[in-house]
């Protein structure tokens, strides 16, 4: 899908997953796309991305760790991978792609294909 510059600003494409992925939480899930469209990428691969977000950015008042609820991603017909969104201390810190098919994913998904899931119902 893209490929990412160490110490250039997140990717668009990304930025729209992070959307996706956090679009259940309302005002809060807007408070980490605004980080991300901000933050600068410090490491890049098909299954990760670190993140750093300016410290002049205000904080979201989430715990550290992944942001709550599931992002599950489809491919064709099959459940195929989950996108994570990290914080800590109130700030956007990164993306995560576990997957559950035999191979690692090559690219991060499509925003269309994210499922986000909070409390086991689809949103």
């Amino acid at each position: 899908m893209m490929s990412s510059e160490i110490g250039g600003q997140m990717p668009h494409e990304l930025v729209a997953l992070v959307e996706a992925a956090t679009s259940h939480l309302g005002d809060l899930g807007r408070a980490v796309t605004q980080q991300a469209r901000v933050a600068r990428v410090v490491g890049f691969s098909s299954t990760n991305v670190d993140a750093s977000t300016p410290l002049d950015v205000p904080k979201v008042a989430l715990p550290s760790g992944p942001t709550p609820g599931r992002a599950f991603v489809h491919s064709e017909s099959e459940l195929a991978s989950e996108v994570m969104v990290w914080s800590r201390a109130g700030r956007f810190i990164g993306l995560e792609q576990p997957w559950y098919t035999d191979e690692p994913p090559t690219t991060w998904p499509l925003p269309e294909q994210i499922r986000a899931l909070r409390g086991g119902a689809e949103w």
